[in-house]
């Protein structure tokens, strides 16, 4: 219901607010994002000086407002849960950098000014989990080897930055969390081409470690040509229940719900709602 929910949403404001509103050149809106209080459409777009960067459209009287200021061209960015904050990554010319920044976006910020959350040469940062509910979201940076992400919590309140997975052994693509942006959910390719699945039973604590193996339950293994009809999706409300694409015994892929505890007691799920 949620999803389906969204899409009218989403799908309702894109038909009420014309591209060309937007910008004067309607090809070049990219990243188009609702506000999580449905006030505002955010996205990226060239700046008068022909450097990309967010803009966001007052969806009440149609006021567009350019809100970020960089001289190099912004890739990506999210709204959050903390009113009027905004995150944005860029990169350096191509280099293997990628930057991470907390920005303010209010009438009253100063234009100019943003939170560096992570610039160090040669280092990729990006971001794993936002449920634009709550101040803080999860990033990864590959701050000890380029192949290893670690994933850490950063408070957009405080900018406090703190280390909560240490990975040895897992791609930052493969980790999936909970509402609660809590990791839950890893795998990892297998020496014969399979996929194995792990899940982290729930503890009070946020801290996850790939190297406490005690923490690490198997859940399944996936054959290669399933790879492709399959994919987590994400948890219920009460983070009990996991929602998969399942393409094992048929073919082609369908959305099953299973529990988390019980993988075996999948089912096929249909709304007929």
């Amino acid at each position: 219901h949620l999803l389906h929910g969204c899409l009218l949403l989403f799908a309702g404001v894109a038909a009420l607010i014309p591209r060309e509103k937007l910008v004067a050149d309607s090809n070049s809106a990219e990243k188009l994002a609702l506000s999580p209080d449905g006030k505002s459409m955010g996205f990226i777009s060239a700046d008068e000086n022909q450097n990309r960067n967010v803009f966001t459209f007052r969806i009440s009287d149609r006021r567009k407002r350019q809100v970020t200021f960089e001289q190099r061209d912004v890739l990506d960015f999210s709204w959050t849960g903390v009113q009027d904050i905004i995150t944005f990554s860029e990169d350096t010319d191509g280099e293997e950098n990628l930057m991470f920044f907390k920005k303010n976006i209010s009438e009253s910020a100063t234009q100019h000014e943003r939170t560096i959350i992570s610039n160090t040469p040669g280092v990729q940062a990006q971001l794993v989990d936002n449920n634009k509910r709550d101040r803080f979201i999860l990033i990864g940076i590959n701050d000890d080897t380029p192949s290893r992400v670690h994933v850490y919590n950063f408070d957009l309140v405080t900018n406090e930055l703190s280390r909560v997975f240490t990975n040895t052994r897992f791609a930052v693509d493969s980790i999936g969390t909970d509402n609660d942006m809590r990791i839950r959910l890893a795998y990892e390719q297998q020496e014969y081409g399979t996929r194995k699945y792990f899940r982290k039973e729930l503890l009070p604590q946020r801290k996850f470690s790939s190297n406490m193996v005690e923490e690490l339950v198997d859940l399944l293994d996936l054959q290669y040509e399933l790879f492709f009809l399959t994919s987590f999706l994400g948890f219920d409300k009460r983070n009990k229940n996991v929602y998969w694409i399942w393409g094992e015994d048929t073919g082609k892929g369908e959305l099953i719900v299973a529990p988390f505890s019980d993988f075996s007691k999948r089912k096929v799920s249909i709304d007929r709602a």
